[in-house]
């Protein structure tokens, strides 16, 4: 298995194809540092792994990384007795904190965004 952070740039003549993944990131919150921090994305991997999460989305915007939109979702592990929402988790490991205000591009309503990706 490899690290999250052996990454390379994606071949320019793959985003020709259509959309394989839908960009996501979690709502309201921001790392500590200036970027996402290891310790971060592992955690977020050991609290997602191998679990069937609810997701459920927060506001929509243009994406960063892809042509398409952005979803601002909050992400909920429910196999427990109780739901735990993974922003909290990593806000309280100390990696992240809560954000009123985020710096994304215009919000989008949701209904262009059920039409753009033809959602129902």
């Amino acid at each position: 298995m490899l690290s999250l952070w052996v990454l390379s740039d994606c071949v320019p003549c793959l985003f020709q194809f259509p959309v394989q993944a839908v960009e996501c990131c979690l709502s309201a919150i921001v790392p500590c540092d200036d970027d996402w921090s290891p310790d971060a994305a592992d955690l977020l991997c050991r609290l997602s792994d191998s679990k069937t999460l609810v997701l459920e989305v927060r506001g929509v915007s243009s994406a960063s990384m892809t042509a398409g939109l952005r979803y601002d979702v909050d992400l909920f592990d429910t196999t427990g007795d109780d739901d735990i929402n993974l922003a909290e988790q990593l806000i309280d490991a100390g990696v992240a904190f809560f954000s009123t205000t985020m710096t994304n591009l215009q919000e989008l309503r949701i209904e262009d965004a059920k039409n753009h990706y033809e959602i129902n």
